[in-house]
């Protein structure tokens, strides 16, 4: 997601999907908070849902602590990218 418009229709597909009761997505940081009823969708379904808007979606890893998880995705982007380093200055 490059755009606050990417990130509004992100998290309104979530929300607009069965079970889930709220969700906000953050553009700065790439990442969803989700409040769902188990019973009724599966994490699962929701990255299905995500993925469906045209953007990437996975869960988070069990093993890693929140602010591990985004340190691994801004390193993927910046070695993805054939212009990090002039990007960051």
């Amino acid at each position: 997601m490059t755009c606050a418009a990417c990130s509004a229709r992100v998290q309104r597909t979530l929300e607009r999907t069965s079970g889930v009761h709220g969700a906000n997505v953050n553009l700065m940081t790439g990442t969803a908070t989700v409040d769902y009823d188990p019973r009724a969708v599966s994490p699962d379904l929701l990255v299905h849902a995500t993925r469906e808007t045209g953007y990437g979606a996975e869960l988070p890893s069990l093993t890693q602590s929140a602010e591990e998880s985004v340190n691994t995705q801004d390193e993927s982007r910046a070695a993805g990218s054939p212009n990090s380093a002039a990007s960051s200055r």
